[in-house]
């Protein structure tokens, strides 16, 4: 390649650099690398020693930015086209099955004797045996329950009998159904052994059965049972010491349904962060939104009480981090719920941090990176209420918002970056000088500053002046509403008295500053319909000796 071949070769690398300096004003932060790609610009004569160019047209409303920044989705649009940024936290969800548990219950009823002054006698009848029986259930924490619906277990039957007889024994329990509706009795049978002791061993599927454990209303946890043994006759006698054992446990229970008082449980939630990534890759000095607010919604579909202790919030921006304070969180949150007659449905619950009952204000001000939340969630903190309920699918939810409409002021909002120019031949530029003509209907200003590094990011000089603004913001009334466009024709130049006292000069550092009107001392709304519209050129002459 010739020397002339690579004068020019440097020269096309030129354009990429020059767009960016010109976009990056539209650009929010968080998208800043997907323009890093732009394709260079062509020079169609590349042998005119001095030529301007058109370099970009660009038309966009805030939607459109958004879109194009991936941020589209974060975008809440009222009716009227004004803006709200959304942000939620990771879904919570919290089901009271996992903390209303219905640990393994084993109940003994026995020894069962035959009334006998002998030491044995013969029977040539048919023998019963029976007994009625209360067994309490025992919970882990405290619940006293009144009905119970299974969804799957099962019950274990064991029995034990020195009798030299077969038979089988009914197990009733009052006030208890079958999966089709039917009273509750299971039968087992048994088998004597004549060598010794009769151990029988039965399982039966507790899907779907019903269980009132209220004693007709008067008690909790019990269940009364009837047991009716019945001896087969046969040849053997009966002998005094016979006697016959029974075990039940019910096993592996899972309920469908369960009412009564549900206990004391501390239901556990994993602290939450939430990303803020507006504020990525930016240096925020002043920024303002006039009302943001922080919503809670729960949603509980179990009818129990339960109290969330003030939300523990914070706003974290590098090493500092801020609470949430303010009279919201002055008693704690006692979320509504179902009643018995409610069952199936969900019950809402809305927690509101604003700035007229908070400091939210001041933990979005401060630029943060990420909010981190924890709840204190307790069911029945308040006693025992025996109308709680719930069935295997109820739960608890939070979504934890932050709402930030797009109506404050900002000052020096600003972003920077870097472009290397390493590889271009500086010695072929004589003069760049970049026109731009916008139309701004963005209440915001919009400005650049170009430094001149080294390789080290020490700057050598700059090329704006501090007070420019490339574009103007569009004029507002007294809601802080764009009314008119702004119209602004900006030009600035890189000569080559600038590069001959800088020639240490390898990297351009970028930095674009964005404040709203009167330098951020204005509160203005942000509409999606807003819309900005940029005309640029560059006009470039080389120093070339053909």
């Amino acid at each position: 390649m010739s020397d002339k071949q690579k004068k020019f070769s440097a020269l096309k690398n030129i354009g990429a650099p020059v767009v960016l300096m010109l976009i990056i004003p539209l650009l929010l932060a968080s998208c800043l690398d997907d323009f890093k790609g732009i394709k260079k610009i062509k020079v169609k004569d590349p042998y005119n020693p001095a030529f301007a160019v058109p370099v970009a047209h660009v038309n966009a409303s805030l939607m459109d930015m958004l879109r194009f920044a991936n941020q589209d989705s974060l975008a809440q649009i009222d009716p009227d086209k004004f803006m709200r940024l959304i942000y939620h936290g990771h879904p919570y969800k919290a089901y009271l099955r996992d903390y209303v548990r219905v640990p393994m219950q084993t109940f003994t009823t026995g020894p069962f004797k035959y009334a006998t002054s002998n030491d044995s006698v013969r029977v040539t009848l048919p023998v019963y045996l029976s007994d009625q029986t209360e067994h309490v259930f025992n919970f882990n924490n405290g619940e006293e329950i009144t009905k119970l619906k299974i969804k799957s277990g099962k019950l274990i039957v064991r029995l034990r009998s020195t009798f030299r007889k077969s038979g089988d024994i009914d197990i009733k329990i009052n006030d208890a159904k079958l999966k089709n509706g039917s009273d509750f009795i299971h039968n087992v049978a048994f088998s004597f052994q004549p060598a010794g002791e009769t151990f029988t061993y039965d399982t039966f599927d507790l899907s779907g059965c019903y269980f009132d454990l209220s004693k007709g209303g008067i008690s909790e946890n019990t269940i009364i049972v009837n047991y009716i043994i019945t001896l087969n006759p046969n040849s053997y006698y009966i002998r005094k010491t016979d006697a016959f054992n029974i075990s039940i446990s019910f096993d592996d229970i899972e309920f469908s349904y369960i009412e009564g008082f549900l206990g004391v449980h501390n239901i556990v939630y994993t602290p939450d962060s939430m990303l803020l990534d507006l504020f990525k890759n930016v240096e925020a000095n002043k920024i303002q939104f006039f009302d943001p607010k922080i919503y809670i919604h729960f949603n509980n579909s179990a009818g129990i009480p339960i109290r969330i202790q003030p939300p523990d919030i914070s706003a974290q921006s590098g090493i500092y981090s801020k609470q949430l304070t303010g009279s919201v969180l002055s008693a704690p949150i006692d979320l509504n719920y179902p009643s018995l007659q409610e069952v199936g449905k969900k019950s809402y619950t809305l927690f509101l941090a604003t700035y007229q009952n908070s400091n939210v204000r001041e933990l979005t001000n401060m630029a943060p990176s990420n909010f981190v939340s924890d709840l204190d969630i307790t069911t029945n903190a308040t006693g025992k209420n025996r109308n709680n309920f719930a069935t295997d699918s109820s739960y608890l939810t939070a979504d934890i918002v932050l709402e930030l409409p797009l109506y404050g002021k900002a000052k020096d909002y600003r972003v920077e970056f870097d472009v290397n120019l390493d590889s271009i031949d500086m010695s072929i530029i004589e003069h760049i000088q970049l026109n731009v003509l916008s139309k701004n209907e963005i209440p915001i200003d919009f400005g650049l500053q170009f430094y001149l590094a080294d390789t080290s990011r020490n700057i050598l000089d700059s090329l704006v002046t501090s007070s420019s603004m490339l574009i103007k913001s569009g004029q507002v009334d007294d809601s802080g509403k764009v009314i008119k466009a702004s119209q602004a024709l900006t030009s600035f130049t890189l000569n080559k008295d600038i590069l001959d006292a800088n020639p240490d000069f390898k990297k351009i550092i970028i930095r674009a500053q964005a404040s709203t009107l009167n330098n951020g001392n204005v509160n203005v709304k942000i509409y999606a319909s807003n819309r900005l519209e940029i005309f640029t050129s560059i006009y470039i002459k080389l120093k070339i000796d053909l």
